[in-house]
């Protein structure tokens, strides 16, 4: 039977819930239809084989980063005042070129449980054992810290020239929220928050 497999395109809209993407076919024909992306992730071993993927029909892969690859330290000048784009410009980069360049996309796991080691110490508060993730993600230091960094990340993946290898933002692996005790004041400030909606 014939066979299609994927060449580098944007995904510019669905069918049926399959992304519609450019592919090719044994003979050299090219056409727009409905794929099934498969792949492999996630480590960089996936990185360091992404020329052999189209070989075995697979045709994505998942890779990770988190806050920590960027918010490195703490700035002099504010708590957030010096991000680095090393790990975009050392890793990121070099994966989204080597994929567009061998035909296949990148689903990129953004982990958010890869916290700034110096950030948790400074606020040892917010520790808490939420199965991956080992802070209080409701906290306004969290929700904070997150937003520093998906706002420095998204326009670097936005204004990379290789874009389009990029299938998706993974937002989290394995989520859960396990700090509800009733020692954590984050747990009774919603609950009270709830009565209150609930019994005025």
């Amino acid at each position: 039977p014939e066979t299609w497999h994927y060449i580098t395109s944007p995904i510019k809209k669905y069918e049926d819930g399959l992304p519609v993407v450019k592919t090719a076919n044994e003979d050299g024909n090219f056409s727009e239809r409905p794929l099934l992306f498969s792949g492999y992730g996630h480590f960089d071993d996936v990185i360091r084989d992404l020329d052999y993927f189209q070989k075995i029909s697979a045709n994505v892969i998942q890779i990770e980063v988190g806050p920590s690859h960027f918010l490195v330290s703490e700035g002099k000048n504010g708590e957030f005042s010096e991000l680095s784009t090393q790990a975009f410009s050392n890793r990121l980069e070099p994966a989204l070129k080597k994929a567009y360049e061998n035909n296949v996309k990148i689903m990129l796991l953004i982990s958010p449980h890869y916290h700034p080691k110096w950030w948790l110490e400074k606020y040892p508060q917010l520790k808490r054992g939420n199965g991956l993730c080992h802070y209080e993600v409701n906290a306004p230091e969290a929700r904070k810290m997150l937003t520093v960094y998906m706002d420095f990340l998204m326009p670097l993946l936005r204004d990379s020239k290789y874009r389009d290898a990029l299938h998706s933002i993974v937002i989290s692996n394995e989520p859960n929220y396990a700090g509800a005790t009733w020692s954590n004041p984050m747990t009774q400030q919603f609950f009270r928050a709830w009565l209150e909606r609930e019994f005025g």
